[in-house]
């Protein structure tokens, strides 16, 4: 999923993906995830007080925009205008 530890500073691992895996990264922020992989992290790295943050990098996927000839015609169709 193109997760990529970037840094560790001050006991906070960063780790990045890209873009378009931000779904990837909210998983992992989740209480679900998140506490499973500190603990797991903390035994690794024998650190009891380390934390994970997580980030996003590249180009924003604008997920929001429905100019596309795609989403017009999704959008017609569940609203039943079909063109």
């Amino acid at each position: 999923m193109n997760a990529e530890a970037t840094s560790l500073e001050e006991n906070i691992l960063t780790i990045t993906y890209n873009q378009k895996f931000s779904y990837a990264k909210e998983q992992m922020e989740t209480s679900e995830y998140s506490e499973e992989f500190l603990k797991i992290t903390r035994e690794f790295f024998n650190e009891d007080n380390l934390n994970i943050q997580y980030s996003l990098t590249g180009p924003k996927i604008n997920r929001e925009s429905g100019d596309s000839e795609f989403h017009k015609k999704v959008k017609d169709f569940f609203e039943g205008n079909i063109s």
